[in-house]
C-alpha cells in the first residue's frame, strides 16, 4: 500500500531514491559544503566532474572550506556548440561524452531504471527525532546515496533494508518497497 503503511512495520530502514542532480546536491552538503555554495557549484560545473571530486572529497579529511576550494576547481559545465547531452534527469548536466565516467554513468543508469523518482522531503516527515536530536522510530527514512549507505551500517545494522522506489505498473501512484541489496 500507501506510504502510512509502509511505515507501520517495524525494525526498518527506508531508502528513498531520488534523482541524480538531487542524490549530487546532497553530496555535497554531506561534505559541509553550504546550501549556497553547492547551488553555485552545481549551476557551473559539469556534474560528472563535479560527482567524481565530491566522492573523491568524502574519502578525504578535510574542512568544509578546503573542500569547497578543491570542488571549485572541477570542471565547468561547456558544452560543445550544438551539442547537448541529455540525462534521464534533465537537471544533471553533462557537457560531453569525454565527461562520463563509469561512476556518472551509473547514476544515469539509476534515474533511467526507474524512470522516476521520489522525493525524501515528504519521507523525511515521516521520521521520528529522537531526544538527542538524531532520527529514531520503527521505521527510518533516509536518502538514497549509494557509496555513502554503507555509513549507517553500524546505527541501523539490526534493521531491515528496504529502497522506497516509484511505482512499477503504470499509472500507479503507490511506491514500492524493494530489498536493499
Amino acid at each position: 500500500g500507501s506510504l502510512a503503511e509502509m511505515c507501520r512495520c517495524s525494525g526498518a530502514i527506508r531508502f528513498v531514491s531520488e534523482t541524480a542532480s538531487t542524490r549530487l546536491m546532497r553530496r555535497l552538503w554531506g561534505l559541509g559544503i553550504s546550501r549556497p555554495d553547492a547551488a553555485r557549484l552545481m549551476a557551473d560545473k559539469d556534474h560528472c566532474a563535479l560527482l567524481e571530486a565530491a566522492v573523491a572529497e568524502a574519502e578525504r579529511d578535510r574542512s568544509p572550506e578546503e573542500r569547497l576550494a578543491r570542488l571549485a576547481r572541477a570542471k565547468s559545465y561547456a558544452p560543445s556548440s550544438g551539442v547537448r547531452l541529455q540525462a534521464p534527469d534533465a537537471a544533471f548536466r553533462v557537457s560531453d561524452v569525454e565527461s562520463l565516467t563509469p561512476r556518472c554513468r551509473d547514476e544515469g543508469l539509476q534515474d533511467g531504471a526507474r524512470g522516476q523518482s521520489i522525493s525524501y522531503g515528504l519521507a523525511l516527515l515521516r521520521n521520528e527525532i529522537g531526544a538527542d536530536g538524531r532520527i529514531t522510530g520503527r521505521v527510518v527514512f533516509v536518502a538514497d546515496l549509494a557509496e555513502h549507505n554503507e555509513a549507517l551500517r553500524a546505527r541501523f545494522s539490526d534493521r531491515r533494508w528496504y529502497r522506497l522506489e516509484p511505482p512499477g505498473e503504470p499509472g500507479s501512484r503507490v511506491p514500492r518497497l524493494v530489498p536493499y541489496k
